[in-house]
């Protein structure tokens, strides 16, 4: 079994799920898309849930982008692929329940995205934004 890299904890009517990559900043790969999706399933129907709270763990980053270290060896045929997948940008989008990023950090690339596909951001005084992929 993998490590959880979503953690989710609800509290009242509130779902908390922190990213937890701290020593990656936070970046998206395919086990951390995964298992956000899995929660948000779960989530989904859950009526004690009336709300969701979206933050990266440590005090350096949301999210800073995808995990560029998941596309080594993979042909432009894989990457293309991949990207097929249910994308946790438009799940996050269409989710019946208002979701709220709490951006302590870098917001970068893919997790500015997942920011901007969320019905509410807020952002702590530390927090940076950027699409480094347009250099």
């Amino acid at each position: 079994m993998t490590e959880p890299q979503v953690d989710y904890v609800v509290d009242d009517t509130i779902a908390m799920i922190t990213l937890n990559r701290p020593d990656k900043l936070n970046a998206l790969n395919q086990q951390v898309r995964d298992q956000m999706l899995e929660h948000l399933a779960s989530l989904e129907n859950d009526e004690t849930c009336g709300a969701i709270v979206l933050t990266g763990a440590g005090e350096k980053s949301f999210i800073a982008g995808a995990d560029i270290k998941e596309f080594e060896g993979r042909t432009p045929f894989d990457q293309r692929e991949s990207l097929r997948q249910p994308r946790i940008f438009d799940c996050m989008s269409a989710f019946p329940k208002p979701v709220i990023a709490m951006i302590n950090g870098f917001c970068l690339g893919g997790g500015n995205e997942l920011a901007a596909s969320c019905d509410i951001r807020i952002a702590s005084d530390k927090a940076r934004f950027g699409q480094p992929e347009i250099k």
